[in-house]
């Protein structure tokens, strides 16, 4: 998913500004997730050295 450009326009919508910021809220916890998940399993700190995205799916 991706936010709405500030760059493109005056300015936002106030739904725009809103999905802008639960997006980043999201993507926040998703990334502390996959931390942690890291954290437990330290084999994963290997896969993201790895080229092969297919490879890395079936490691998970």
């Amino acid at each position: 998913m991706k936010p709405y450009d500030e760059h493109g326009r005056k300015s936002l919508t106030s739904k725009q500004r809103r999905y802008n910021y639960h997006l980043s809220q999201t993507r926040i916890l998703v990334e502390c997730g996959f931390g942690k998940v890291k954290a437990r399993f330290k084999v994963l700190h290997e896969l993201t050295d790895r080229r092969n995205h297919s490879t890395n799916a079936r490691m998970i």
